[in-house]
């Protein structure tokens, strides 16, 4: 007996699948250090909570979901303005990139 499994991912938000893949390879690239947009860690219990904090865009941008934590409320690891200097150089690189290439 044999299981067939598919995926199917959509991306939304206004990026072009260009813009997406040149994200990915800067990324990849180690140009941009997108250890910043992730602004909490949350436990499997945290999950809820984790979607009610980034209803806030002032206080989450990203939220790791890691099951080994216990944390049932999203664990701060950085502030509003190393969220704002991340954006603001991923939104330098992919600029320079669209128009160099």
């Amino acid at each position: 007996m044999a299981i067939n499994k598919q995926i199917d991912l959509r991306f939304v938000m206004g990026y072009s699948p260009l813009e997406f893949r040149d994200t990915l390879h800067m990324l990849a690239e180690g140009r941009v250090d997108a250890a910043g947009l992730v602004t909490g860690s949350v436990g499997l219990a945290g999950v809820e909570s984790a979607f009610a904090a980034l209803a806030d865009p002032e206080q989450h941008a990203k939220i790791v979901i890691e099951p080994a934590l216990e944390a049932a409320v999203p664990t701060p690891r950085i502030g509003k303005e190393q969220i704002d200097q991340v954006a603001a150089d991923l939104a330098e690189l992919s600029t320079r990139r669209r128009f160099t290439r």
